[in-house]
């Protein structure tokens, strides 16, 4: 519990992270807008859906991958020995 009292003062007390955290998925949104864009036309078959729902996962994964890496890079490392 104190993990995660410590991740949500440093998340918040950290405007740089923040904001870079949203510029980077306002720049990666239009990319994946344009992958998704003619995606809900192409549901005739069993595997364009799941295309479509495999696309989606890869998506956000990415975008949760970028974020994390981010924030590992901010906050302090806090088990120097």
């Amino acid at each position: 519990m104190a993990c995660l009292w410590k991740q949500q003062r440093s998340y918040w007390r950290n405007p740089p992270y923040t904001a870079v955290r949203l510029l980077f998925t306002i720049f990666v949104a239009p990319k994946f807008g344009t992958i998704f864009w003619d995606l809900v036309s192409k549901r005739g078959r069993q595997q364009d859906l799941f295309n479509a729902i495999g696309s989606m996962y890869a998506a956000v994964m990415f975008l949760g991958v970028q974020n994390s890496q981010q924030f590992s890079q901010s906050s302090p490392s806090d088990s120097f020995l």
